[in-house]
């Protein structure tokens, strides 16, 4: 308690440091940049030990969906939802955010899921294209140009949807 009543007189008789330590842009500024800073960090350990931890654990498994789901990048392509979600709870958390910067940040995080999350469906679907055709049965039946189909529908949807959500207007708008 007294050092912190030392720290407050230092800030208060010192004119920079008190316009410092009252500037709302600079302590907002300060809680965007250190949300970004945990973001980055999160997407590396998300990369280098849950998804590395998940392909260990694929590589000794015996089943072939798992592999082919490795091999298609699912897991690497759902890596930066972690930060995507970081960013999305923690705009709220910036000290003194005007409500502007809270809502950008929230947008682009959930545009950056949407993103995503799409990318990781269309590896999915290519897992699901490798496992079909590696059954000699299904050879003759391919399921390839369905699939590109629908990955290109997903896709789509997700550019109105990001479109939608960083313009803050109705997907109907774009889709009229």
């Amino acid at each position: 308690s007294g050092a912190m009543e030392s720290i407050e007189k230092l800030i208060e008789s010192s004119g920079l440091l008190r316009d410092l330590y009252h500037n709302q842009t600079l302590w907002e500024l300060g809680g965007v940049v250190a949300l970004l800073l945990l973001c980055w960090i999160m997407l590396g350990v998300t990369r280098r030990w849950i998804v590395r931890g998940i392909e260990k654990l694929i590589l000794r498994s015996e089943t072939d969906w798992d592999d082919a789901l490795h091999e298609a990048g699912v897991f690497s392509r759902l890596a930066p939802i972690v930060p995507a979600l970081i960013a999305w709870y923690g705009a709220p958390l910036i000290p003194h955010p005007h409500e502007n910067v809270e809502v950008a940040l929230r947008r682009v995080a959930l545009a950056l899921i949407i993103i995503v999350v799409v990318r990781a469906l269309a590896a999915f679907l290519t897992a699901v294209n490798d496992i079909y055709s590696s059954n000699p049965e299904n050879r003759d039946r391919p399921i390839k140009g369905y699939l590109q189909v629908a990955t290109i529908i997903f896709h789509l949807i997700a550019a109105i949807l990001v479109l939608s959500v960083l313009m803050d207007r109705s997907p109907w708008l774009f889709l009229s």
